[in-house]
């Protein structure tokens, strides 16, 4: 409440304890409200009419100056009621702004941008609003997403020049098998930092120095026989999730979703 606002209730309290009458819009009557203010002393009409925005000025008798104050606060009394009403009806229209941006989607299109999917910092690339398919690439030992965002937009460059291609009137070939021009491609990032403060991750650690060993002994074909990661369910479960994630939000089958990337 502004000064200004808070001037004009004490006003309307003090007239209300005198016995003064209030008329239908709020302001005070005539003989009521004229009685009051000629209890106080010139300096304080003035002081009132000033805070009332109000003007003094040619103001010769003291019964003039009752009657200045008297107009200055219907005028603001009456300010206060349309700004209050305003403010009402305001707070009380719903905005339209507000719905419609929770219904829309957050998803930017034609644009890597960073985003979290089932616990995993990912990078997003979106082709149109509505993808037909999925393609969800995985960096390798050391790497991160972003690494990858390159890779997600020249692919995606390469579909859609595809798409139109295998559109065109000239075209025979049939593109029902296609993804069509508006997809995603997701990369996530794998969870273990392999370095503190170093931008390298890996979905699994490896003991370097024992597979350095052992591609000696046995060779490079024999590198990774009879060895299963401790992590592999953990990372084929994050994988799932983020399967998932797509099929519910986004109403892609199983069948238009891909994975692929480099080697752990």
């Amino acid at each position: 409440m502004s000064p200004l606002e808070a001037w004009v209730l004490v006003l309307l309290v003090i007239g209300s304890i005198e016995g003064n009458v209030k008329s239908s819009d709020g302001s005070v009557s005539g003989d009521a409200g004229a009685s009051s203010l000629s209890s106080k002393s010139v300096r304080e009409l003035k002081s009132m009419l000033k805070e009332l925005k109000g003007d003094s000025k040619g103001v010769l008798e003291k019964s003039d100056l009752v009657q200045r104050v008297m107009e200055a606060q219907k005028t603001c009394s009456y300010k206060v009621k349309s700004s209050s009403t305003k403010d009402e009806g305001k707070d009380s229209k719903p905005s339209s702004s507000s719905s419609s941006s929770s219904s829309s989607s957050s998803v930017m299109i034609g644009k890597p941008f960073a985003t979290t999917i089932a616990g995993l910092k990912c990078i997003q690339l979106q082709t149109g609003k509505h993808p037909k398919g999925t393609m969800i690439l995985l960096h390798g030992y050391g790497a991160n997403a972003n690494d990858l965002a390159s890779v997600a937009t020249l692919l995606a460059s390469q579909i859609k020049a595809a798409e139109a291609s295998s559109s065109s009137p000239s075209s025979s070939s049939s593109s029902s098998g296609s993804f069509g021009a508006a997809m995603r491609f997701i990369i996530p990032q794998a969870p273990i930092q392999l370095q503190p403060g170093m931008e390298s991750y890996a979905w699994w650690d490896l003991d370097v120095t024992a597979l350095m060993t052992k591609a000696i002994t046995n060779g490079p074909d024999g590198l990774f026989s009879g060895q299963t990661p401790e992590a592999l369910e953990h990372t084929t479960n994050l994988l799932k999730s983020i399967i998932e994630v797509e099929r519910e939000q986004f109403r892609i089958p199983y069948h238009r979703i891909a994975i692929g990337g480099f080697s752990q």
